[in-house]
């Protein structure tokens, strides 16, 4: 009688899993046109700044293609100016921007994030541009972001400048002019040649991004630029296409014949060696032996090859707080609340209205594992709840007993932050205090379980 009920049981929690699974890819792609959207309004911001500088001494090609019929990687922004030719790179960051030990730094809610492969990133784009042209492209990242503003003066970060998109016009302005006249509709119109639109579909491919100038015979051959200015100073050589998210083939080294080599003359060398081996094993013991150690090594490798073929695939990480539900924060904190999403691997965000941006933080955040414990908050060794005018910050290291809360501390395998904050007061502080409470020993339901389950990952 025990055991009734048991298979559909099963099915039941695998149904659940596969719907966990399903909710985390709906999630992944909900924060990835959400990055979309951002870098959308991003570049429309740029944009909107520039418009005032064209004219007489500035011109602004929009959205183009670095490399035209082969890859969809695209420029934002190029500017041709009798100051000289500049890339700008809009980027709608969330979050605290600054320039610290000569890398930039993005801060926000949950943590830091190191941003000099980004900066990296568009020195050599910017270098690719140089190489097909053989004119000198000043690399310019401009922040757009609601907190642009705060970074302060432009700056050079390893070698690109950085630039808030609220002096990006006065900035350009205040570059000095180049000694030589320049003809901007004719440097215009080479550079719409040597880029085109990224909206023109007779230059758009879907296929994977290959070697950019050199495949087309540009590049090798053109002379190296000539800076009419000091360049600021670069880190590394700069000059990789990886940097524009090319991916890294290893091939293997093969050694072919001299020219005149075919397939066909491939395959009978391979039949006639294998006949003379067969030849050899049935006169001599060597050849019988070499036979067998060949027939072993074959076998061993089939073999290989259909143990990982019939290996079953590693499961998908479900961060534990997907498991929690609207209805059940809705309830918690007596207020009805939306998802968002936010594209980290171990956090959770809702807010009480609506997503109004792409960027806004949300009312409650729910961390766990290596976000909850090196994301900005500090975890001692017992749980801690911290208290503002609007905020609500309950800590939770691990195997450490929740106030108030049903859940055993041998459930807490991973560190938990909940951050629950409110303005014009949906909830009291009160309420917010039971609110994450309650939320935490649902969490805790979903923590991971087993050999390896207290092992903090960065995901």
């Amino acid at each position: 009688m025990a055991a009734e009920g048991g298979s559909a049981r099963e099915k039941a929690e695998t149904l659940r899993q596969r719907a966990a699974e399903a909710r985390l890819k709906a999630d992944r792609m909900e924060a990835s046109a959400g990055r979309w959207e951002a870098g959308v309004l991003g570049e429309e911001r740029v944009a909107a700044a520039l418009a005032p500088l064209e004219g007489e001494h500035c011109r602004v090609l929009h959205d183009r293609l670095l490399y035209p019929r082969q890859s969809r990687v695209n420029l934002d922004h190029i500017v041709v100016s009798v100051a000289g030719n500049y890339l700008i790179d809009a980027k709608n960051w969330s979050g605290l921007v600054t320039a610290e030990e000569g890398g930039l730094r993005q801060r926000i809610p949950t943590g830091h994030w190191v941003l000099d492969g980004k900066v990296d990133n568009v020195r050599r784009m910017a270098a690719q541009m140089e190489t097909g042209t053989s004119s000198v492209i000043e690399p310019v990242i401009c922040l757009a972001g609601e907190h642009a503003a705060e970074f302060g003066e432009p700056k050079v970060v390893r070698g690109v400048y950085i630039v808030p998109v609220g002096q990006l016009a006065q900035w350009l302005l205040a570059q000095p002019r180049k000694p030589d006249p320049v003809d901007l509709d004719a440097e215009l119109a080479r550079m719409a040649a040597c880029f085109p639109s990224a909206t023109d579909p007779a230059y758009l491919s879907s296929a994977p991004m290959l070697s950019g100038f050199a495949s087309t015979g540009r590049g090798s051959a053109r002379p190296a630029p000539v800076r009419s200015k000091p360049a600021p100073p670069k880190h590394g050589t700069g000059r990789s296409r990886r940097a524009v998210g090319l991916p890294a083939v290893s091939l293997p080294a093969v050694s072919l014949p001299a020219r005149g080599f075919r397939a066909r003359g491939l395959r009978r060398s391979a039949g006639v060696l294998l006949t003379v081996a067969l030849i050899l094993s049935l006169i001599t013991p060597a050849g019988l032996r070499l036979w067998r150690s060949g027939a072993d090594a074959a076998g061993n490798l089939f073999a290989q090859q259909v143990s990982s073929a019939t290996k079953p695939a590693a499961k998908a990480w479900v961060p534990p707080c997907t498991a929690v539900t609207d209805a059940v924060v809705a309830e918690a904190v007596g207020h009805k609340v939306y998802r968002y999403v936010n594209g980290a691997a171990d956090v959770c965000t809702w807010g009480f209205v609506p997503r109004p941006n792409p960027t806004a933080p949300g009312s409650l955040r729910i961390a766990t594992g290596w976000t909850a414990k090196n994301g900005g908050y500090p975890v001692g060794k017992g749980a801690r709840f911290t208290q503002t005018a609007t905020s609500q910050v309950l800590t939770v290291p691990q195997r450490a007993a929740v106030p108030g809360s049903t859940a055993a501390p041998a459930s807490i395998t991973q560190p938990m932050v909940l951050v629950l904050t409110w303005r014009s007061s949906p909830v009291s502080s009160a309420q917010a205090r039971k609110a994450v409470t309650l939320l935490a020993g649902e969490v805790a339901k979903h923590l991971p379980t087993g050999p390896g389950a207290t092992r903090i990952v960065r995901r």
